[in-house]
């Protein structure tokens, strides 16, 4: 096509060229193209307007020109521009032919170039070119929706792949490739834009200046990994194994799993088919190759982290099931891999990642997951693909799970032995195979039975077979991954374990390694605490360190058992759990690296900078380890609390619970107020205990030790009121409706003078008198105070000195207060046919009732305390209908003939509790009239009270609530147990609990009542002796065995 003979200078509209020129780009194909932010960058509505103001057009042609063609036409204008045919846009505009209507036809431009005047043999030179022209402004943008659908691109398109092209690995199906995108021609993944704002000062700047920025502008790219599927013997079998494996990963892409391949997209260009894919970092077969860890696997919990995930992913490809409200559509399918193995697993700088399912496929669930095996190569092939004549077989998904069973092997071997272990163990499996003189290194002899060598290696490899390697929680850890291993690795394919299984043991096995390496990073900052300036509570870490621990207890992370334990909700917080304890392991280090300088000595500096550093670093801690708390679920979190109490009061230190009630002061969460009450009434437990050393008169506090005395005269009894089968001592105090319990006078007492025996009834008070102080579990009266009289004794006449214990009776309770024992003999009496119109409670209210009474002696053992005489008539019971205003409310007398409401007990029957280990008021079973039948046979025996001799007597009240009849007037009524001996009555009190509880109550009711009963799984250690450490052990069992079944019983809503 001829020009114009006479230009006019064009400045503008040159360096607008000169641009194009200097930023097209080289394609893989060797095409050039202009990529999209250049021409942004370069087209600018500046620039266009002054290149518009340049050319040669009539001037009405120029009105609205330059925003047309900055808004609709830069793509055509800069491929005119490079022709030297500028002046086109114009007809291009008139005909309505922008870059909308990209790419262009022959009879479009042919159309365009008429319209302007243009004859002859140029007209057809003038279309070919701009035909061929077109295709360097429109190079393709990859979408970032490109994983949704398959793209068929135009053949003439220029896909903008450019730089050198890394080849990755070749397979049975298809050529892997690491390629460069250019960042500008790409949205599948995001990149930081540097280009445009360069660009902007094109136009005002020098041509060397332009140059340079050019240059340097057009390099940006990202990298992705590209797999072109290799020609089949006909088009027929190339296209259908292309959809075979794009079915397979568009599916399980919209599963968004992090430890499967993302797939970013598909496509067909000039009749070949493409997959595109994330690039990482390396594989499996690299990475075991490799002597140094790769990133966060240079700490061991990564690998099981990695493990889990990769099982994780297999397991969602065998069962895939989509949800519409999740992943778009609804879709279940069974599925497979069949070629796992280290080559096809990607490694990240922090996990495994599931790739190259070629071999993939899946199926709907009414189709069976057999299928011929499709021969593959390496040592991960199962036994079953072929038989002994190297015949084909059909397999099934079992393969896989033999597959995954050698990729553990390999990876606990490097994680204990580095590659060098790896290269020996396959050394050590090489052995002549089912061909003949053909060695290879798999993992199963020409039987199909797991090599020898491979069960020794593995057990020599942990050291499980020598006494004490579990001692080493790592070992542990490896070992039971070993077990995992050699699960999967049997040579009947029914009897190895579904991945969904491995995947769960393996969910165990991560998160119980997270949680150690975090807890020994505790330990390693205690131990540089000890060895530094910096005391105990400097750093603020020891409340979340026995949180933490806690934590592990309730869900049982040292016990083989864990991985069970979890199975109903760790798999929902697993991902979030792991991310915050690693999160606590790393914030963690750098705190160490402040308590302790390079080379282990110790730092003592501690600045105004250190101390704010360190203030902040231990916040994240606390921060990640409450969100790790509120993530479990309820059950969970309040057997955790109840663990975390134990560890805080385990003490012996009055000066530690002072300072553990002082810390906790800064919270107003319920769990920590109720902590905060019991390390308080802990402190006057130990005051208790060793009130025989201390002086009378004042506290080494400073406190006045004589404030809970009140006036005898304003204390008035009512008699009456007590009598064998009401034995509590009702009355009023200023008003107020109280009980009264009595201390009576006993031998030892003589070793403490009259000032030393008032201190001790104030600490017992005082415990009992701070509701503010009180742990809203500890179900027992508000003491008003005590004092000092001779009374009169229940159903005597004579008198005997003491002191008397005032409760003041709470609202609604009546007086006198109701007892359980009352309201079982109603219940009795009306299965009886007496006239009382009764009903029994609810399995609902029993349940309730039942675990505020285990509640109650969880807390008060926890304190310290043991009651020494739990039995049905010392258990009061409040209605619990909606409270009115604080007072006395309505203490009229509860009748009996009405169904009973839900209720609250409150545990009265003090008079004999006493710190654990104190013996100076111990004198064997009281002859006061206590029942015997609540007393077990051992301390009838021994005299000496043990703490789980009050898990009896709650074990018989138990009873009592289930079948709902009183021990001595129904269940042991009959004539033959008036002679009975003790342990003979235990023995029938078991049998009847598993007898009849069962029927009634459920199985977990009845189990709990037979533990109480029999002492089986909490029973203390006899030879153990009374030290705390054995009394909190004996707690922490009946936790689990009676506190926890409870809770979950009366939170289950029945």
């Amino acid at each position: 096509m001829s020009l114009p003979s006479t230009i006019p200078s064009r400045p503008v509209v040159e360096l607008l060229r000169s641009q194009v020129e200097l930023n097209m780009v080289c394609s893989e194909s060797r095409r050039y193209f202009l990529p999209r932010a250049s021409l942004n960058a370069i087209f600018t509505s500046s620039a266009v307007e002054k290149a518009v103001a340049e050319m040669s057009c009539p001037e009405h042609q120029r009105i609205g020109l330059s925003k047309d063609v900055f808004t609709d036409g830069r793509r055509l204008f800069a491929a005119l521009i490079r022709m030297r045919m500028e002046n086109l846009i114009v007809h291009f505009r008139n005909c309505g032919t922008l870059d909308d209507r990209l790419p262009l036809t022959g009879e479009q431009v042919r159309k365009v170039i008429a319209s302007a005047n243009y004859a002859g043999d140029a007209e057809i030179t003038g279309t070919g070119a701009l035909l061929e022209m077109q295709w360097s402004v429109l190079p393709y943008v990859f979408p970032s929706n490109m994983s949704e659908h398959h793209r068929n691109i135009d053949e003439n398109v220029i896909l903008p792949f450019v730089g050198e092209i890394e080849h990755i690995a070749s397979g049975g199906y298809g050529d892997v490739d690491q390629v460069a995108i250019l960042a500008s021609q790409q949205e599948l993944l995001a990149v930081r834009d540097q280009v445009s704002s360069h660009y902007l000062l094109c136009i005002r700047v020098p041509l060397i200046t332009v140059l340079k920025h050019s240059r340097g502008m057009k390099s940006e790219k990202v990298h992705v990994v590209r797999k072109k599927l290799r020609p089949a013997r006909s088009r027929e079998e190339y296209d259908r194994v292309y959809l075979r494996e794009q079915t397979c990963l568009r599916l399980l892409n919209q599963l968004r799993h992090p430890n499967i391949i993302r797939l970013l997209g598909s496509y067909t260009h000039q009749k070949q088919h493409y997959f595109l894919f994330p690039f990482i970092e390396t594989n499996l077969q690299k990475f075991l190759q490799r002597e140094e860890r790769l990133g966060k696997f240079e700490h061991d919990f990564t690998f099981f982290a990695a493990l889990r995930g990769l099982a994780s992913a297999l397991s969602h490809a065998h069962a895939l099931r989509l949800r519409q409200d999740q992943h778009g559509l609804d879709f279940e399918a069974v599925g497979y891999h069949h070629d796992l193995r280290p080559a096809n697993v990607l490694v990240s700088g922090e996990t495994f990642l599931l790739a190259d399912f070629g071999l993939g496929n899946l199926k709907s669930i009414e189709m069976q997951s057999q299928t011929p095996w499709k021969p593959t190569t390496g040592d991960y092939l199962a036994p079953e693909c072929m038989d002994d004549k190297n015949r084909i077989q059909h397999v099934a998904r079992p393969i896989d799970t033999w597959a995954f069973g050698c990729l553990m092997a390999d990876v606990v071997t490097y994680m204990h032995k580095g590659a060098s272990g790896v290269r020996e163990f396959s050394d050590k499996r090489l052995a002549p195979g089912r061909v003949s003189h053909w060695e290879e290194s798999v993992f199963y002899d020409n039987d199909g039975n797991l090599k020898e060598v491979v069960v020794s290696w593995l057990r020599d490899l942990t050291g499980s077979h020598r006494q004490g390697y579990d001692k080493d929680p790592q070992n542990s850890l490896s070992a039971a991954l070993v077990a995992l291993c050699l699960k999967t690795l049997v040579q009947v394919p029914s009897e190895r374990p579904t991945m969904d299984h491995v995947c769960r043991h393996l969910t165990g096995l991560s998160f119980r390694a997270h949680f150690e390496a975090v807890r020994d990073k505790f330990g390693e900052i205690s131990s540089a605490r000890r060895d530094s300036a910096l005391q105990r509570h400097s750093l603020n870490l020891w409340m979340p360190e026995t949180r933490f621990s806690a934590l592990g207890r309730a869900l049982s992370i040292d016990h083989a058992g864990m991985e069970e334990v979890r199975i109903g909700f760790l798999d929902a917080v697993y991902e979030s759990s792991i991310r915050l304890m690693s999160a606590m392991f790393h914030t963690l280090g750098q705190i160490l690296l402040l308590v302790a300088q390079p080379g282990g000595a110790c730092t003592t500096s501690d600045t105004e900078f250190d101390r704010g550093l360190r203030a902040t670093l231990c916040d994240k801690v606390n921060e990640d380890l409450s969100d790790l708390w509120d993530g479990l679920p309820s059950h969970i979190q309040t057997k955790a609390e109840d663990y975390w109490r134990q560890d805080l009061l385990r003490t012996e230190s009055e000066d530690d619970l002072l300072e553990i009630h002082k810390a906790l002061q800064r919270t107003e969460q319920p769990m920590i107020e109720a902590t905060r009450a019991l390390a308080w009434m802990k402190k006057i437990q130990l005051e208790l205990a060793r009130a025989e050393n201390l002086e009378g008169g004042e506290g080494e506090d400073g406190q006045d030790k004589s404030t809970w005395v009140v006036p005898a005269s304003d204390v008035h009894i009512r008699p009456a009121l007590s009598s064998d089968r009401y034995p509590h001592t009702i009355g009023t105090f200023r008003g107020s409706a109280v009980l009264v319990e009595w201390m009576w006078y006993k031998p030892s007492w003589e070793r403490l003078d009259p000032s030393q025996r008032s201190l001790v009834m104030n600490l017992r008070a005082e415990s009992l008198g701070n509701s503010d102080r009180r742990s809203p579990g500890l179900s027992a009266l508000k003491c008003l105070g005590f004092f000092e009289k001779v009374a009169p004794a229940p159903g005597s006449s004579g008198g005997r000195f003491g002191y008397g214990f005032v409760y003041k009776i709470p609202p609604r309770m009546g007086s006198p207060p109701l007892t359980l024992l009352q309201l079982l003999l109603a219940g009795m009496q009306k299965q009886q046919g007496a006239s009382q119109d009764y009903e029994q409670p609810l399995l609902g209210q029993k349940f309730k009732l039942a675990f505020a009474l285990v509640e109650f002696m969880m807390e008060f053992h926890t304190i310290g305390w043991l009651h020494g005489n739990f039995n049905s008539n010392n258990i009061l019971l409040q209605r619990s209908e909606p409270a009115g205003e604080e007072g006395d409310g309505d203490n009229k007398a509860q009748p009996l003939d009405q169904p009973p409401t839900p209720m609250r007990p409150f545990v009265v029957g003090l008079h004999k509790s006493r710190p654990d280990g104190s013996r100076w008021e111990t004198e064997g079973p009281g002859t006061d009239g206590d029942p015997e039948e609540y007393q077990h046979p051992e301390y009838r025996r021994t005299g000496r009270y043990r703490q789980t001799y009050d898990y009896y007597g709650l074990g018989v009240v138990l009873l009592e609530i289930g079948l709902w009849r009183p021990l001595e007037r129904g269940l042991l009524a009959s004539d033959r147990f008036r002679t009975t001996g003790a342990a003979e009555i235990r023995n029938e009190l078991v049998k009847l609990g598993e007898k009849r509880l069962g029927a009634r109550m459920g199985r977990v009711y009845r189990d709990v009542v037979v533990c109480c009963l029999s002492g089986r799984g909490f029973d203390e250690d006899k030879d153990a002796g009374d030290s705390s450490k054995s009394r909190t052990v004996t707690l922490g069992r009946f936790i689990d065995a009676v506190v926890e079944p409870l809770r979950g019983l009366a939170a289950s809503g029945v």
